[in-house]
């Protein structure tokens, strides 16, 4: 950690993490991948599987290809995903699989899901 990084307030600290989940689809990637690498195609019909499965709250519409593609990319140059080209198979494909700052993420989800859930008749 570099001397900047230490100096961060607790507040300041809050709101990188929240810069690095901004964005519709993130928590759905993190929370996905947090069961495993998954390639692009699997990664995109699990995260609309439980949208469907649980009902639409906060998106009104499946994740697209585009969206999809762009969040990925984001939390790649973010350092919250990697991404793998598997070239050499007769059919090349791409995977995803969280880094260790994504996996560290999942914690923080599952306690702010438990928030919500203890507060969500309050809102």
């Amino acid at each position: 950690m570099d001397a900047a990084r230490a100096e961060l307030s607790g507040r300041q600290a809050a709101e990188e993490t929240q810069q690095l989940l901004r964005g519709d689809w993130v928590i759905a990637v993190v929370t996905a991948l947090g069961a495993g690498p998954r390639r692009f195609t699997e990664l995109h019909n699990e995260i609309n599987a439980v949208e469907h499965h649980v009902g639409r709250r906060l998106h009104d519409s499946p994740v697209s290809n585009r969206v999809l593609s762009r969040t990925l990319a984001r939390m790649v140059e973010d350092n919250l995903v990697l991404r793998h080209e598997e070239t050499h198979t007769p059919h090349p494909f791409v995977w995803y699989e969280l880094t260790a700052a994504g996996y560290d993420l999942i914690p923080v989800l599952h306690t702010m899901a438990q928030w919500a859930q203890r507060h969500a008749t309050q809102a």
